[in-house]
């Protein structure tokens, strides 16, 4: 549903403009000609933004801010002024505005502005419920991990490394923050898997790899419902798939797999190389890179598989914190 915005000028020919120019955009917009008219329709109306001028009769930019953000303080303000009013504008910032733009401001920058705007405020809500959250996913993580002394910690330093390659490929904060909690959970599938096969010392039947197969179906039934974990479930989803085509569970190729589950397949592929497990014991890190890199182009996306060995090769990657306990955010 497309974002609610509240338009406030005295200048018709400003406000009406706007408003056609906001609307091309895809946003739902009311105006209101004045602070007293802005009130009475934030009465009224659910509204997500507020544009509005900082000199009104009536009710100025200053007093409108400080009386909406008394009744809803989530609403996010922007403030409209001209050079002369700079030092008003930046005091409406101490009061809450979320951003202003001098007159005339370009089109393009007020968008933009908008835009971000908004996406502040949901990064913010989705970092409180994911905050929330949080007690129940280290639950959930140890509760995995605790049945195999194998695997103890695997999920800790994925989800660590994980963040650290998506930095290194240019993904913005939020991204990051996703594809580190992927990694944290990328493995929660294995709950419904039984220990005799995970922890088999000897090969699989074709009958238990199956079983093996299903667990990034569970993980992504697990964590379906969880409204802040929705983000990551393409990337538990397809961590498996491989870049010709022939990985599980849908056989993806390309780019047609989320870039967020290419990354997290070289990272997870990785670390399961250089760890212990119940079958077999840990390969030399340069066995791992080398099957990195023979692998590159049919079993990892190769830019992201060739970013990763260049990394671990010039020690670049900072290692986990030394008390083990990696799971409260992505290191910055």
């Amino acid at each position: 549903m497309p974002a609610t915005l509240l338009l406030v000028d005295d200048d018709d020919f400003v406000r009406v403009s706007l408003e056609y120019l906001l609307k091309d955009h895809g946003y739902r917009v009311f105006s209101a000609a004045g602070g007293v008219e802005a009130l009475e329709l934030l009465e009224r109306e659910p509204v997500d933004l507020m544009l509005t001028d900082l000199r009104m009769p009536e009710i100025d930019g200053l007093q409108l801010l400080r009386q909406v953000k008394a009744r809803s303080p989530n609403l996010i303000v922007i403030l409209l002024t001209g050079h002369s009013s700079l030092d008003s504008a930046i005091q409406a910032m101490r009061h809450g505005a979320s951003d202003y733009l001098l007159k005339p401001c370009r089109e393009e920058e007020l968008v933009q502005r908008v835009e971000a705007a908004l996406t502040r405020r949901e990064m913010s809500s989705h970092l409180s419920r994911l905050e929330a959250d949080m007690p129940a996913i280290r639950a959930l993580v140890k509760t995995i991990e605790a049945r195999d002394p194998y695997t103890r910690g695997h999920s800790d330093r994925v989800a660590h490394y994980v963040a650290q390659l998506a930095r290194e490929l240019g993904l913005p904060t939020e991204e990051v923050q996703t594809l580190w909690l992927a990694g944290l959970l990328h493995d929660v599938g294995k709950i419904g898997v039984r220990d005799a096969i995970l922890y088999k010392p000897g090969p699989l039947t074709d009958e238990e790899y199956l079983r093996v197969q299903e667990h990034p179906l569970l993980a992504a039934q697990i964590l379906e419902p969880i409204s802040s974990l929705r983000k990551v479930v393409p990337f538990v989803l397809y961590h498996h798939e491989r870049y010709e085509g022939k990985g599980y569970p849908e056989g993806l190729a390309g780019q047609a797999i989320p870039l967020g589950a290419r990354i997290l397949a070289v990272v997870d592929g990785f670390e399961a190389m250089t760890s212990d497990r119940a079958y077999r014991s840990a390969f030399t890190r340069e066995y791992a890179l080398e099957t990195l890199e023979l692998g590159s182009g049919t079993q990892w996306d190769p830019l992201i598989a060739t970013t990763w060995v260049r990394l671990v090769r010039e020690g670049r990657l900072v290692p986990p914190p030394s008390n083990g306990n990696d799971l409260t955010r992505p290191v910055e």
